[in-house]
């Protein structure tokens, strides 16, 4: 899958963003980027993003150079003020969009992936514009 940005919004809740993160530190296929969209711009969240950055260059390395040049895979975005989970995502997907992403991964912070979501999904990008899931209810 070419250039896959997957964008996540958060706010307040870096328990379960932190959940999210092991998830995708066990995904069989690296993303080209992740955009941590913080709806906070709580420092709490800064710090748990910068450490997920570096375990990320750990297991995948960097990645080719975005428009702005930069290879690391983890692209942290503060929020000047709480825009809700849709302005969240809008700035979150214009920034990947930016960035040069070809394909849109888009969630929230209490979800995680299936470590083998990112290569089911490859299979169809070629034959596909889009592609949307669904979230599975535990519950």
């Amino acid at each position: 899958m070419d250039k896959l940005a997957i964008v996540v919004v958060t706010y307040k809740r870096q328990e379960l963003l932190s959940g999210l993160f092991d998830s995708i530190l066990a995904s069989s296929i690296a993303p080209w980027r992740i955009i941590v969209t913080d709806n906070e711009n709580s420092e709490d969240t800064r710090k748990l993003t910068e450490d997920f950055a570096q375990a990320v260059d750990r297991r995948w390395g960097r990645s080719a150079p975005d428009t702005e040049t930069n290879t690391r895979r983890v692209v942290y975005q503060a929020m000047t003020e709480n825009t809700g989970g849709s302005g969240g995502f809008n700035a979150g997907v214009k920034r990947a969009y930016d960035l040069g992403a070809q394909w849109f991964w888009v969630m929230d912070d209490d979800v995680a992936i299936e470590s083998d979501g990112i290569e089911k999904l490859d299979k169809w990008t070629g034959r596909h514009e889009v592609i949307q899931g669904q979230r599975h209810n535990f519950d």
